[in-house]
C-alpha cells in the first residue's frame, strides 16, 4: 500500500494457527527514511499497528 506518496509500504500478517501466536510486521521501501523523516515513519508505523489491534478484536 502507499500511505503517503514516496512511502511504499508491505503489510504482512499471518493468523494464529498451530499454537503460534498472530504476527503482524510492516515493511518499508529502502528509501523510507530519505522521503520521510523517521519519526514520521514511526508515528505512521504505530498508528496502523493500532488500528490493526482494534480491528482485530472487533472482527476476530
Amino acid at each position: 500500500i502507499h500511505p503517503l506518496p514516496l512511502l511504499p509500504m508491505l503489510i504482512c500478517y499471518n493468523h494464529p494457527e498451530d499454537g503460534l501466536e498472530s504476527d503482524l510486521n510492516l515493511f518499508f521501501d529502502s528509501t523510507a527514511d530519505k522521503n520521510l523523516p523517521i519519526e514520521n515513519i514511526y508515528t505512521l508505523s504505530t498508528g496502523l499497528a493500532n488500528m490493526f489491534k482494534k480491528l482485530a478484536k472487533t472482527h476476530g
